[in-house]
């Protein structure tokens, strides 16, 4: 019998396009489901309809097969979810009934797969799926545990019948639903008893709780919000005054020009001037967790102003100046040091100078004089054979011959070793580093105890520990004296280094976690060294020849330059004037030297040293001048000119410099 395949996405789509092309009602429609067809782009569903069995309906409503006639085929339908079936009569079909997937359908107790003809009497029973109301509350909490959010969704009960379906010898059995009943929706208190067995206690946003009551649901809305822990703020010192004179801040006129005298310019406040104020920091609180965790707020720093010689307290808040004179922050502490003026020369008749506060010469320092000074001195014309030391600033107008001249230089001790025991502590830590990968791969067995691989690392790869290590303790008995440092840290320091890194000591590690205790130490004890390291301190100065010049922080020379001397500088050494020379003896920088000329034609020997980031700048070098960078050195054997002296990124020393 001919039949016709129809395709579509579902079976709905495949019954409409068969009944529209045989002009019928697609409910009048005789048809048989193909399999199911699955694919990459999804799936496809074919049915087959017998052509016979789809003739088209007479006016009369009776279906016609050219001009025969089936009056007295058997009819189903089903109206208000009940099936009404007609039985055939005389040389007629029976009626046939259907079931869509979905519900389940028996007739006198057997269950319904396919095409069934139905009677009159036959007990048919049609079982809906079952569906029970259901609420679902989802309870999430971010990743750092401080929020929680709440999703909430609601599925009604669903209640089935039979869809209506007209008279016809062939229906499709389908279902619709008839009834919804939707669950009660959660209360509030329902809500906080969920978050509260998930160990939710605290912070419920009650708003947002109330409006998950509502029946439609609710997404990832906050349900419960930490306390945020505050920390208070530090306490900040306000200084009313210039605390450091800087390159940088120098004078400059309309035309560029660079007023280098105003380098050595005494700041001064007057008497009553606030010279600094405490600010107290914001007081935090603490936090607490939504699981009812409390977190405690860090404490912040408290500073107490201190005051020195010259200034007081007006209040717990403000220090104010008791006289006029220069202000000075140094040690944590602030003073107002007075002038001290000479107006003419210092000779035998003024005798060697000693003040506590600024000195100012008008005239020279004869020979074999000394001049100190507490904090900075100023001098107008020249120096012979004599010595300058100050803690402070240093501008020498003059020229400077066979002297001495030291800025700063108590510091420098200081800096030397805070240098030693930072590259010591940089060693434990590659020590520590390089035992957590000799033991993670097992390199030198299981039973190589942590001590025998320290000592074995000290000798093959930090040969320099143990030396550094001495040099500390030596430098710790001159700072002692010196200085009030922490005593009993640097003596746990020595006792430590003796112990477990000098000479056999390493053996004694039991763990390598115990170099985390000299580590620990070693930090606390550069805190304290800063504490008593005055601000870096500057030389200005015109010119020297066969001198000793030291600074604790930058050199710079206005004049002619420097002849056959020592000068060295923790920071930069720099020559302002285009025409000022370098001939002879040795200048020594940690970070820049800047010159115009080096050397002289005649070759006499000159060195330039920084350290192992440093740079040297030169506009002219002759032959015979050194350029050593870190470790590294360079001779020059011809002149040349606009010369940059560094190390690159390899640790390589590169030398640019052209042809003179």
């Amino acid at each position: 019998m001919p039949s016709t395949v129809f395709k579509g996405d579902t079976v709905e789509e495949c019954v409409q396009k068969a009944a529209s092309f045989l002009k019928i009602d697609s409910e009048n429609l005789v048809y048989t489901i193909n399999k199911e067809k699955k694919s990459l782009f999804g799936k496809s569903v074919s049915i087959s309809v017998d052509l016979a069995k789809n003739d088209i309906i007479s006016e009369s409503g009776k279906l016609t097969n050219d001009s025969k006639i089936y009056e007295n085929d058997g009819t189903v339908k089903v109206a208000d979810g009940r099936i009404i079936i007609k039985n055939p009569k005389e040389n007629g079909k029976a009626a046939v009934i259907r079931v869509s997937s979905g519900i389940e359908v028996t007739m006198n107790s057997m269950k319904v797969n396919n095409d069934t003809n139905v009677y009159e009497d036959s007990e048919i029973k049609v079982v809906f799926p079952e569906t029970n109301p259901a609420r679902n509350m989802n309870i999430k909490i971010n990743e750092d545990r401080t929020s929680s959010y709440l999703s909430i969704s609601y599925e009604p009960k669903k209640l089935f019948k039979l869809k209506d379906k007209e008279e016809s010898n062939e229906i499709y059995l389908e279902s619709e639903i008839s009834e919804e009943i939707w669950p009660k929706a959660y209360t509030s208190s329902e809500i906080k008893n969920e978050l509260t067995k998930n160990g939710i206690i605290y912070g419920f946003i009650e708003e947002n709780i109330k409006r998950c009551e509502d029946q439609k649901g609710v997404n990832n809305i906050l349900a419960a919000q930490s306390d945020e822990c505050i920390n208070d703020e530090d306490d900040k010192i306000i200084i009313k005054f210039q605390t450091e004179n800087k390159i940088e801040n120098l004078f400059v006129d309309d035309k560029g020009k660079i007023d280098f005298k105003s380098i050595g310019v005494i700041n001064s406040v007057c008497k009553n001037q606030i010279l600094a104020e405490r600010v107290p920091g914001r007081i935090g609180h603490n936090g607490k967790s939504i699981f009812g965790k409390e977190t405690i707020h860090k404490e912040g720093k408290k500073i107490k102003l201190n005051v020195g010689e010259g200034c007081t307290l007006k209040d717990e808040n403000t220090v104010v100046a008791l006289r006029e004179g220069k202000p000075l922050f140094k040690n944590n502490k602030f003073y107002v040091y007075e002038f001290h003026n000479v107006s003419g020369d210092v000779d035998l008749t003024t005798g060697n100078v000693k003040f506590i506060g600024d000195v100012v010469i008008s005239g020279d320092v004869k020979e074999g004089m000394k001049v100190e000074s507490g904090n900075s001195i100023k001098i107008e014309k020249n120096i012979q054979q004599s010595e300058i030391i100050a803690k402070g600033n240093i501008e020498i107008k003059g020229n400077i011959i066979t002297s001495t001249v030291i800025a700063g230089g108590e510091n420098v001790q200081i800096l030397n070793q805070i240098k030693i025991i930072s590259s010591i502590n940089s060693i434990l830590k590659e020590i520590i580093n390089n035992i957590e990968e000799i033991k993670k791969f097992n390199l030198l067995g299981y039973d190589t105890g942590d001590g025998k691989i320290i000592k074995l690392l000290i000798e093959q790869k930090y040969k320099e520990l143990p030396r550094m290590c001495l040099t500390y303790i030596t430098l710790c008995s001159i700072i002692k004296f010196a200085y009030d440092v922490n005593d009993k840290v640097y003596s746990e320091i020595i006792s430590l280094m003796k112990e477990k890194i000098i000479g056999l000591g390493p053996l004694n590690i039991k763990n390598y976690g115990e170099l985390d205790e000299i580590i620990s130490l070693i930090d606390k004890e550069i805190t304290n060294l800063r504490s008593i390291i005055s601000l870096p301190v500057n030389i200005v100065m015109s010119y020297c020849q066969e001198s000793i010049i030291k600074s604790s922080g930058n050199i710079t020379i206005i004049g002619k330059g420097v002849y056959v001397s020592d000068v060295t500088a923790s920071d930069s050494i720099c020559f302002t004037e285009s025409n000022s020379i370098v001939r002879g003896g040795r200048l020594n920088a940690e970070n820049t030297i800047k010159c115009r000329v080096v050397g002289t034609t005649s070759g006499v020997e000159t060195e330039l040293i920084v350290g192992e980031k440093g740079n040297i700048y030169s506009d002219i070098v002759y032959p015979n001048t050194k350029f050593i960078v870190g470790k590294k050195e360079y001779i020059v054997d011809k002149a040349g000119k606009n010369i940059h002296a560094y190390n690159d990124e390899e640790g390589c020393l590169v030398v640019d410099m052209l042809t003179l």
